[in-house]
């Protein structure tokens, strides 16, 4: 299961930054999705994409669960909607 972040909503472009880091391995023509990450303040603090198959499965939680630790967050979104 590949997930990258694309932006970093709290560290911006410092030296701290998660922009850019991935997670597994991306597979040669995988589908990808977006998600959103925010907290419980609604405040967006990580933006990314996954594996398309892996965001019907359970594995869609593995960024939320990273985040969770990393930045508090509590929310996750696909493609706009709420998982």
């Amino acid at each position: 299961m590949y997930w990258k972040i694309t932006q970093d909503h709290l560290e911006g472009h410092t030296d701290d930054s998660q922009q850019g880091r991935e997670f597994g391995k991306r597979r040669k023509g995988e589908e990808m999705v977006r998600f959103v990450i925010k907290d419980d303040d609604n405040i967006t603090s990580y933006q990314g994409i996954i594996n398309a198959k892996a965001a019907e499965t359970e594995d869609v939680f593995d960024p939320l669960d990273w985040a969770m630790d990393w930045a508090g967050a509590t929310r996750m979104y696909i493609n706009g909607e709420m998982v």
